[in-house]
């Protein structure tokens, strides 16, 4: 199965809609790691894809979402965030 990585930024949201964000990606078991208002995710596929940005547009907060269908040779920097939480990162939206 394929996967793909993407990164999900939340404008001006409330911590009960970031908790409705966990809930949501939760329920529909993907691999993801929320920073802040940022959020990685891993999906599986297009129908996955749209399903996950439909219900975090039912939520209300504003956001992007940015859909990454080709990695090969990408890479994040980081700056002042744990070893951890970069490998996470990396793990959901590489490998």
């Amino acid at each position: 199965m394929s996967t793909y990585g993407n990164i999900l930024t939340l404008f001006n949201a409330t911590e009960d809609q970031k908790k409705q964000v966990a809930t949501k990606l939760t329920e529909l078991d993907v691999e993801f790691e929320i920073k802040d208002n940022v959020v990685f995710v891993e999906t599986y596929s297009k129908d996955n894809t749209t399903e996950i940005i439909e219900e975090v547009r039912s939520i209300g907060a504003p956001f992007i979402f940015f859909h990454n269908k080709n990695s090969d040779g990408s890479y994040i920097k980081v700056h002042n965030i744990s070893a951890e939480q970069e490998a996470r990162v990396n793990e959901i939206l590489f490998l």
